[in-house]
């Protein structure tokens, strides 16, 4: 199977228990996993040796945080053919590696007064290296054991990323900077276990305990609620939007605590906030999934853009617009002015 298509993310379902799951996602794209780890260390410029280190340096993290990762990681080993400790590297990507957060997105959600059905709507724009536009698929989980159905957009042999549940639990990040990497789990790894939830608290509690080892906000939702917490290594504070119906994000600090980290990393971050803002107001209590798509493709200071198109060498490789009341996920494959979005349902 190519993970290249002109207009749309290629599609594969998994089943079973964690293991079986893991097998059948590392059997189905193995080639796509070994192509996938290559480029992860051609960027990192490290040895087969060195990144096997790395990967593995996250290995009792992950195994104490959940030992059930760890079995659907080796059952994505042995699909795929490859040894344990490449498949962990997919869990990693950059992991302990300084000035490797290189991305962009612009994060949002919608609901009540500000929508024109008073539906919930949730997702962001993807700004990454182009490149990973090569590699990125639609992954349904249909476990076999007690734990949601999962519709995600994520890269090869990599757990956890961009979804949303059956339950309407839906989960997006923006990366924030000016931070050192230290001991905590990876990032993939928390935004697995936020759609393996089915409710708004647990999601909660695990925000407030969990360390992690970079910084990030984190945007989640059910049907009804949005919560945004920003991540600064072991600090975390919840960002509380003015307006109680709806949360915009990009990628700097917006919490009175954070605020001090900001050191302007993407100059173009306050820039798109700001843009969105202003292009919701003019469509507040009319917001619907047509009026977000174009808002994801708007071309306001161009190339630093909400549609992003080589500024800081990133481009807009997708974009999700999460519908949790109709139990619908929107992915769109490339730049939002493309318009390539697909629908994915839960049965």
């Amino acid at each position: 199977m190519s993970l290249v298509d002109t207009y749309k993310f290629p599609y594969i379902e998994i089943t079973g228990d964690h293991y079986e799951m893991g097998f059948s996602h590392g059997k189905q794209i193995s080639e796509q996993i070994r192509e996938y780890i290559k480029w992860i260390r051609f960027k990192s410029k490290e040895t087969i040796k060195q990144s096997q280190k790395r990967s593995m340096s996250f290995y009792n993290l992950i195994n104490n945080y959940s030992n059930s990762y760890i079995n659907e990681i080796h059952g994505i080993a042995e699909g795929a053919n490859i040894i344990f400790e490449d498949a962990m590297l997919c869990q990693v990507r950059f992991g302990k590696l300084d000035n490797t957060n290189d991305e962009g997105c612009t994060a949002f959600s919608f609901k009540e007064k500000s929508t024109l059905n008073s539906n919930l709507y949730i997702g962001q724009n993807q700004d990454m290296d182009p490149e990973f536009l090569n590699f990125g698929f639609v992954l349904k989980l249909i476990p076999s054991i007690d734990i949601p159905q999962i519709i995600m957009f994520t890269f090869p042999g990599q757990i956890g990323y961009a979804g949303m549940n059956e339950h309407g639990i839906s989960n997006f990040a923006n990366a924030l900077y000016n931070f050192q990497t230290q001991k905590g789990v990876p990032h993939y790894i928390l935004k697995r276990k936020l759609l393996e939830q089915r409710s708004l608290e647990t999601c909660k509690k695990i925000l407030n305990t969990i360390n992690v080892s970079e910084a990030a906000n984190v945007l989640i939702s059910d049907k009804k609620n949005i919560i945004d917490f920003e991540f600064h290594n072991k600090s975390r504070y919840e960002f509380t939007s003015h307006d109680q119906n709806s949360v915009i994000h990009t990628n700097h600090y917006l919490t009175d605590e954070l605020i001090k980290f900001e050191n302007n990393t993407l100059i173009d971050s306050p820039i798109r906030l700001q843009r969105m803002h202003n292009l919701i107001k003019n469509i507040y209590g009319n917001i619907n999934l047509d009026n977000i798509k174009n808002i994801l493709a708007d071309h306001y200071n161009f190339p630093s853009s909400i549609c992003r198109h080589g500024a800081n060498n990133m481009d807009t490789v997708s974009g999700y617009i999460a519908d949790p009341s109709n139990k619908t996920f929107h992915i769109r494959k490339g730049f939002g002015c493309e318009m390539n979005w697909q629908s994915y349902n839960f049965d």
